[in-house]
C-alpha cells in the first residue's frame, strides 16, 4: 500500500496540479513517485526541491515538463478497447448520422479524441468509418487527437504498436491495415493522413473551441478515463468548454467511472447499456426534436445509478424505436433565395439584436434561423448576419453562402458579411474564395482582427509561412489592444479575445508536434 506523500512530494504534487491540473490521489502515489524519479534521473537532479523549482518556471513545451507529463500520466490503451462503446458508436450513432448527412447533401464529419494517448482510440474510429463510408463517395472527415503527453503524440503519429495494443483488433483488420515487423505492427498511416491530425492540448488551459486546432463544431468528442486525473471543479470547466465545441445533437462520451458534472449548459447526460455520454441540446433544459433516444431514458440517472454494482440496471432499459441523429435538425429547410424576405405574420414581432446574440451564445442556432425566417428588407443588417452565423453553425453552408451573397449585392461595403462569407468558403475547402473574401474584409477594415487571424493560417497552410506569421503577429497586436479580454469575437465558437491571444501566442512561441 502506498504511504502518504512526504512534505517535498506534496509541494511537487501541488505544483503539478497547478501547472497540469492533475490531482495525485492515494492510489496514484506509487506511479507518481516512479514518474518523478524518472524525471530526476533523466535530468540529473538530486532532489524534489530542485525539480520543483525548475517546473515552477518552465514553459509548457520545456523538455522537463514533457518528461514530467510522460511520467505521471498513464496512456495504456488498445484498439477496439470497449466493445459496447464500439457497437454503440457504429450502430447507434455513426451509421444513422452518415445516412442523414448524405441525404442532406452535407458529407462531412468531425470527431475529436481528447486525451488520445498513442492514438488507438482515434484510429479505431477511422477503421470503422473506412467500412461505413462507401469507397466511391467523397467525404470530408476531420479527425483530431489531442493529448498533454508529447511523447504519446509522437507515437500516435508514427502508428507503430506492439502485440498488447493489438489484442482487441480483429485479424481481418490487422491484415488489411497493418504490416507486421517482428513484434510490432505498423499502421498504414498514409491512408488517413489527409483526415487525421494529432496535436498538443492541455485541457485545463482553455483555448478551445479553437479554429486553429479545429476543436470547434464537433459531431463526436471522446474523453474517456481522462477525468480521473482532475478534481471535480476542473472537470466541470472542461466539460463546459466541450459543450461549446459540439454541434447540436453531437455527443461527448466519457468513461463509465468518470465523475459526472451537474447542470452543464447545453448538455444532457445519458446512458445506454454500459455507454455513458452527454448530448448537446440547443436550448438549456430542452431536447432536440431529432433526439428520439430521450423518449425511453431518464434525462439524467441518479448518482447511485452510476455506481459499478448497479450498472446492470441500465441493461433493462427499453431502446428507442429509431436512432438519434446529429445536427442539422430534421425538417430544416434551407431559406429560399427566390423569396428572401417573406412577409411577417400579422402581430409577429421582430427579434431584438440582443435576443439573437444571446441565442447564438447559447448555441440555439435553429431557434435563430426560425426567428429570422421572416425578416423585412428594412430590418437592421445585423439580423441577416446573425442568421448567416446560425446557418454556418448548423453546417448549412450553401444556404449561408447564398444568403450572404444576396445580402452583399446591396451591402458590398459590409466587412462582416465578407468575413462570414470567407468562413463559409473555408468550411467548404474553397481556399481561393476564402482568400478573396478575407482580402476584401481587410481592405474595408484594416483592423479586422479575425480576418488577419484566418488569412495568416491560410497562408501557412499554403506553404507561405513568412507571410502567414506576419499576419498572425498583426492579429496578436490587434488582440492586445483590447482592454476587455472576455469580449466575444465569435459567439458561435465562443471565442473571446483571451482565447485568440492564447492561440496566437501559443502558435508563434512554441514548437508544434510535426504532422
Amino acid at each position: 500500500m502506498a504511504t502518504a506523500l512526504a512534505d517535498d512530494e506534496r509541494a511537487l504534487a501541488q505544483l503539478v496540479r497547478q501547472r497540469l491540473g492533475i490531482t495525485v490521489r492515494d492510489h496514484q502515489i506509487l506511479p507518481f513517485r516512479r514518474g518523478i524519479q524518472q524525471t530526476l534521473d533523466r535530468f540529473g537532479l538530486s532532489s524534489y526541491a530542485a525539480l520543483t523549482d525548475l517546473i515552477r518556471h518552465a514553459s509548457g513545451n520545456d523538455p522537463i515538463m514533457e518528461s514530467l507529463v510522460a511520467g505521471v500520466t498513464v496512456g495504456e490503451s488498445y484498439f477496439y478497447r470497449d466493445p459496447l462503446q464500439i457497437s454503440f458508436l457504429e450502430n447507434r450513432f455513426l451509421t444513422p448520422l452518415l445516412k442523414q448527412r448524405k441525404a442532406l447533401g452535407h458529407p462531412a464529419l468531425r470527431i475529436w479524441s481528447a486525451g488520445c494517448s498513442d492514438g488507438q482510440e482515434l484510429y479505431t474510429l477511422m477503421l470503422i468509418l473506412d467500412r461505413l463510408i462507401p469507397k466511391h463517395e467523397t467525404w470530408q472527415v476531420h479527425a483530431l487527437g489531442t493529448d498533454i503527453n508529447k511523447e504519446a503524440l509522437a507515437r500516435a503519429q508514427q502508428g507503430r504498436y506492439g502485440d498488447w495494443a493489438m489484442r482487441g483488433l480483429p485479424d481481418a483488420l490487422k491484415q488489411s491495415f497493418f504490416s507486421q515487423d517482428g513484434n510490432y505492427w505498423q499502421l498504414q498511416t498514409h491512408r488517413f493522413r489527409a483526415q487525421i491530425k494529432f496535436d498538443y492540448l492541455n485541457l485545463i488551459e482553455g483555448g478551445y473551441p479553437s479554429i486553429l486546432q479545429g476543436t470547434g463544431q464537433q459531431d463526436l468528442i471522446l474523453c474517456r478515463n481522462v477525468f480521473i486525473y482532475f478534481d471535480n471543479p476542473t472537470v466541470d470547466a472542461i466539460v463546459a468548454r466541450f459543450s461549446r465545441c459540439l454541434n447540436p445533437g453531437g455527443l461527448l462520451i466519457t468513461g463509465a467511472c468518470d465523475y459526472v458534472p451537474n447542470h452543464i449548459p447545453g448538455l444532457v447526460y445519458r446512458h445506454e447499456g454500459g455507454v455513458f455520454f452527454f448530448e448537446k441540446v440547443e436550448a438549456t433544459g430542452a431536447l432536440n426534436s431529432t433526439s428520439l433516444i430521450t423518449q425511453s431514458q431518464p434525462a439524467r440517472p441518479s448518482q447511485a445509478a452510476l455506481e459499478p454494482p448497479k450498472l446492470a440496471l441500465s441493461r433493462g432499459q427499453t431502446k428507442p424505436a429509431t436512432p438519434y441523429v446529429a445536427s442539422p435538425p430534421a425538417g430544416y429547410v434551407a431559406p429560399s433565395i427566390t423569396n428572401p424576405h417573406p412577409p411577417l405574420v400579422a402581430g409577429e414581432a421582430l427579434p431584438t439584436d440582443l435576443e439573437l446574440q444571446k441565442l447564438l451564445i447559447e448555441g440555439q442556432f435553429s431557434t435563430v434561423v426560425t426567428r429570422t425566417e421572416r425578416l423585412p428588407s428594412t430590418c437592421p443588417d445585423r439580423f441577416f448576419l446573425q442568421r448567416a452565423q446560425a446557418l454556418t453553425a448548423l453546417g448549412q453552408w450553401q444556404a449561408a453562402q447564398e444568403l450572404l451573397q444576396l445580402f452583399l449585392k446591396d451591402h458590398g461595403m459590409n466587412d462582416e458579411a465578407h468575413f462570414l462569407l470567407a468562413l463559409v468558403f473555408l468550411e467548404k475547402k474553397d481556399e481561393k474564395g476564402a482568400e478573396e473574401e478575407l482580402r476584401k474584409t481587410m481592405m474595408l477594415n484594416r483592423d479586422h482582427l479575425m480576418s488577419h487571424f484566418h488569412m495568416g493560417f491560410l497562408k501557412i497552410g499554403q506553404g507561405r509561412a513568412e507571410a502567414g506569421e506576419r499576419l498572425l503577429r498583426r492579429a496578436l497586436e490587434l488582440a492586445n489592444r483590447h482592454a476587455q479580454s472576455q469580449t466575444l469575437l465569435d459567439p458561435v465558437a465562443g471565442l473571446t479575445i483571451l482565447d485568440v491571444r492564447a492561440q496566437l501566442a501559443g502558435y508563434l512561441e512554441r514548437d508544434r508536434v510535426p504532422l
